[in-house]
């Protein structure tokens, strides 16, 4: 989806509103009790078809602009097929075409939702949107794509399962191997200044 354009009439503290779309981000900037929040409204209203500003659907005259009977909330925005798709609501009767099995659309409309998921859900949701995959075959897949020694991804694939608490604990475990492997080897405790003085010894040799 990309929105390219937006109207909006008497809703709430906006008065009108029309934007042509043409970039990424559109930035809006006013001062207070300019319509910036009321914008922010009308797109969510238009978007899902609940109002934000009312409880109940019986009051949904309220979001209307002081002074005036009817208010209009619209947006448009092309699909995947490039087709030019429209979503919006009337006011005072609150009828309208909002956009139907969109189970993303909540978080884009509010940010907060989703900065108050679990990492995991996060994870999770954004893979969904994104069609990504992040299982241990496809990790390896790209790996090998990039010249990896697949050796090294094999010891820390079961990692990938277990969540990264437990993949920093197992990795504490592989680092206290390996140092207890060193002393084995060396005689000496591991660390850079051992290994300095070690080098040193064998120079003067």
């Amino acid at each position: 989806m990309r929105i390219t354009k937006l109207e909006i009439t008497n809703f709430q503290g906006l008065r009108h509103a029309a934007l042509d779309v043409s970039a990424p981000v559109l930035l809006v900037a006013g001062h207070n009790g300019a319509g910036k929040s009321s914008l922010l409204d009308a797109i969510s209203h238009a978007f899902t078809g609940k109002p934000g500003r009312v409880a109940q659907k019986q009051h949904i005259g309220e979001l209307i602009t002081e002074g005036a009977k009817k208010g209009e909330a619209r947006v448009e925005w092309l699909d995947d097929a490039v087709e030019v798709q429209a979503c919006g609501v009337a006011l005072p009767s609150g009828k309208g075409s909002p956009l139907a099995d969109s189970p993303f659309l909540p978080y884009v409309l509010d940010a907060s939702l989703f900065a108050g998921l679990k990492a995991d859900d996060r994870r999770k949701l954004l893979l969904s949107l994104t069609g990504a995959s992040a299982s241990p075959a496809e990790v390896a897949k790209r790996l090998k794509a990039k010249g990896i020694d697949l050796a090294l991804f094999e010891k820390v694939k079961p990692l990938l399962r277990s969540g990264f608490p437990a993949a920093v604990e197992q990795a504490k475990s592989y680092a206290s191997e390996a140092r207890g492997a060193w002393k084995a080897i060396t005689g000496e405790n591991y660390g850079s200044e051992k290994l300095y003085l070690i080098h040193i010894s064998r120079c003067r040799r």
